[in-house]
């Protein structure tokens, strides 16, 4: 078993690197030789700029069991407008999913809600709702969906003719 004392100040000393890679190495070095500090090792990688090592982060909460709060990920994912991870990641999470669907609708133009397919992500929630999932809501992710200012946004997303209001009703009261 290689000495951990030693060899993890020298791994942590390439996370700063500027290459993506040699970063994405380090994190990677640093799971094998300290897996109990899982949940800082993903917190940190989240914060990392580069793409390929938020994934990383992801797949040590998905895979290997790392916690960061879904609000922390929804935060980070929304402020680099990482939507296709941030959908990935939720799509199993129910409301999760839909919070994050709203958050991106509150938070973007109408040009970048079409370039996003916002409408697409929100039309699959609708359609995944029907085969019944049955999580509940959080006290504060009730709220925040309930609101207006959040089912208006929501409703913006959907054809003319489609309410998101009675999905909303019949999923939010379960």
């Amino acid at each position: 078993m290689p000495d951990v004392t030693l060899s993890l100040p020298f791994v942590k000393s390439f996370l700063a690197n500027e290459v993506t890679s040699i970063r994405l190495t380090a994190f990677a070095a640093w799971y094998k030789l300290a897996e109990q500090e899982k949940d800082e090792i993903a917190a940190m990688a989240l914060r990392d700029d580069a793409t390929r090592i938020i994934k990383f982060s992801l797949q040590l909460v998905h895979k290997r069991g790392a916690f960061i709060p879904v609000t922390m990920i929804q935060a980070r994912l929304l402020e680099k407008r990482h939507v296709d991870l941030l959908m990935q990641f939720t799509r199993h999470l129910k409301w999760d999913h839909l919070e994050s669907i709203t958050r991106l609708a509150l938070a973007c133009s109408v040009e970048e809600r079409a370039a996003l397919q916002l409408e697409a992500h929100l039309r699959d929630w609708c359609r995944l709702c029907r085969r019944g999932w049955y999580e509940s809501t959080k006290p504060a992710q009730f709220a925040f969906l309930a609101s207006h200012a959040s089912t208006q946004a929501l409703q913006r997303l959907l054809p003319d003719g489609q309410e998101i209001g009675a999905y909303l009703r019949q999923e939010l009261i379960r």
